[in-house]
């Protein structure tokens, strides 16, 4: 176990944590209001939880060679913005971000652009709050994200949110998203908890939104609510939410490139190239160029 906490004068860490390579248990570092970079050079796993909580001068957080986690909490960060774990890729229990306002949807996609497992519950709420056209603007992308325990997103301005392989996780719960103009996660199959799409004010159409209605495996209804624009959705989510007045999504063949393989398949598909109506075209592959 390796706790770092109420440090008040602590500038910095290194070099006494930049050999570290593997903490068997929790690794706590908590209100160091005068650190403003936190870095683990060498740190490879942690077997417990990592958690950053409550300093306020901190701006970066870097663990490059982490990959896989027990839990991860990055919370009351108010000066964070970059999150230096991009070889993350599985974390057995909860991802918690919360509370770091100056936290962009592209640092966070940064962050997780190698991440396929989350075993426990998802939740990225009150982040990239700046007020300012471009992060309104960005996009929320976790490209290789394929299961979830659960999530909840919530209080973030983003333009869109992007998860092309997330194909299970239990609740899903889209809250107080004032940009979003765009959910993607078409290769998801089942949610076997509560399904919430809430206070969504400029959202148009949930037709990147590929849970199948028998993927739905809940006792209660499909929630939606304040999302005045939202008109256009599978008939399965608006019959099961009762809701009046939307129609189906547009016809035609959807297209997703998110990696090589993805990409060859569509040039591949004679009658995609020569299809002159197509659905939604997604591309959420980061190396592409």
């Amino acid at each position: 176990e390796l706790v770092i906490e109420n440090c008040a004068r602590v500038t910095s860490l290194s070099p006494g944590l930049d050999n570290i390579t593997t903490v068997s248990t929790q690794l706590v570092v908590q209100n160091l209001d005068a650190l403003p970079t936190l870095t683990f050079p060498a740190l490879t796993s942690v077997g417990g939880t990592f958690q950053v909580v409550g300093s306020s001068r901190l701006s970066v957080i870097s663990a490059p060679l982490v990959t896989r986690l027990s839990g991860l909490v990055v919370q009351d960060l108010g000066s964070l913005t970059a999150l230096r774990i991009s070889a993350l890729r599985t974390v057995s229990g909860p991802v918690v971000l919360r509370n770091n306002n100056q936290l962009s949807g592209g640092a966070i996609s940064t962050a997780f652009a190698q991440l396929t497992t989350v075993g426990g519950q998802f939740q990225l709420w009150a982040a990239s709050r700046s007020g300012t056209t471009a992060v309104q603007r960005s996009t929320v992308l976790l490209p290789e994200l394929r299961s979830t325990g659960a999530m909840l997103l919530q209080d973030i301005n983003t333009a869109r949110i992007s998860m092309p392989l997330l194909n299970l996780t239990g609740s899903l719960q889209f809250i107080s998203l004032p940009y979003i103009t765009g959910i993607d996660m078409p290769s998801l199959q089942t949610v076997s908890g509560q399904l919430s799409f809430i206070n969504l004010n400029v959202l148009s159409g949930l037709c990147s939104f590929g849970l199948p209605n028998t993927g739905y495996n809940y006792s209660r209804p499909v929630s939606i609510r304040n999302a005045p624009n939202l008109l256009q959705m599978p008939p399965w989510l608006s019959t099961n939410a009762t809701l009046v007045g939307t129609g189906p999504c547009p016809a035609g063949t959807n297209v997703l490139v998110s990696d090589q393989a993805s990409y060859n398949a569509v040039v591949a598909n004679q009658a995609t190239m020569g299809a002159t109506v197509l659905g939604q075209v997604i591309i959420s592959w980061p190396q592409i160029s």
